[in-house]
């Protein structure tokens, strides 16, 4: 199974959609898109808590459990997508973390390790279901991270 014309579908879509929501102060550190008939995802954990604050520079290990349904597809992917907050890709060019999934429902783990970009403010955690066969999605998970000085 393919994936890489999906990644880069899915990174464009969020490209779009991150461009025009910008962070501020009222928004929450983790949410969900409106789901979509057919197919969603939910957070069920994440490490570190959402809105904790990191270190410019230092390493941060991301282990976010979640659980999906999955109707409109016999097979999808859920990937780890980290941005900053000017939805510019977090991660030295390395493959995106994701994993295959099928219907009905499920549940899994997703596990990356990223460096903490020195010139950032906030990282952003986008984790979405996406069905084979779309190309433009919904119901994604957000989480959000300030970026602090030492």
């Amino acid at each position: 199974m393919q994936f890489k014309p999906i990644f880069s579908l899915v990174i464009a879509t969020f490209l779009g959609l991150a461009s025009v929501t910008y962070a501020s102060d009222d928004m929450p550190w983790v949410f969900n898109a409106p789901a979509a008939d057919g197919y969603s995802i939910t957070l069920e954990s994440i490490e570190p808590a959402p809105g904790t604050p990191l270190v410019r520079g230092s390493e941060m290990s991301i282990v976010a459990s979640v659980t999906y349904t999955l109707r409109i597809a016999d097979h999808g992917v859920v990937i780890l997508v980290p941005q900053d907050e000017k939805n510019h890709p977090i991660g030295s060019g390395a493959k995106q973390v994701s994993q295959a999934v099928s219907a009905p429902s499920g549940a899994l783990v997703l596990r990356q390790t990223l460096t903490v970009p020195r010139n950032t403010k906030e990282i952003r955690l986008f984790i979405p279901l996406v069905p084979d066969g779309m190309s433009n999605t919904t119901g994604e998970v957000t989480v959000r991270y300030p970026v602090v000085k030492k």
